[in-house]
């Protein structure tokens, strides 16, 4: 049994991951706890996996909102290479620090009968703030 076979079907309108409600709906892992504005990451690897109402013929467009830590003549860019159900997909370059949306299109293929999406974001790039000066907080990256 697949830890994603006891989730809610995501409602069409989406949830956000620092629900309350969220629980129900995802899986996760590599994200700091849900915070007001987001959740972190907290290290390279992240993995949310969840079920849609369906698998729609035409496959489906997922709109996650993220940010990434740049830093002025420290950190450039983070890269984020993007990965469902284990079909390669394009990678993402995060060059500044304002919160956009990012759409993931996800092929017919790549989504299977069920209904199920593991999305997996590898971010070779990414840093935790406190090692790049004396900052409070032990964060990575906000994705």
């Amino acid at each position: 049994m697949s830890d994603t076979d006891a989730l809610l079907p995501v409602p069409p309108a989406g949830i956000a991951l620092n629900s309350p409600d969220m629980a129900g709906y995802f899986v996760c892992s590599g994200l700091s706890r849900p915070e007001q504005h987001g959740r972190w990451t907290d290290g390279e690897h992240v993995r949310i996996a969840f079920r849609l109402p369906d698998s729609p013929p035409g496959g489906v467009v997922l709109t996650l909102e993220l940010l990434g830590y740049v830093a002025r003549g420290r950190v450039a860019e983070q890269r984020v290479m993007v990965r469902v159900n284990g079909h390669r997909l394009p990678s993402w370059s995060v060059m500044d620090s304002a919160l956009r949306p990012r759409n993931v299109e996800i092929p017919p293929a790549a989504l299977g009968p069920t209904g199920r999406v593991e999305l997996d974001l590898h971010i070779p790039t990414c840093v935790q703030p406190a090692r790049l000066g004396p900052h409070v907080g032990a964060r990575t990256d906000l994705l």
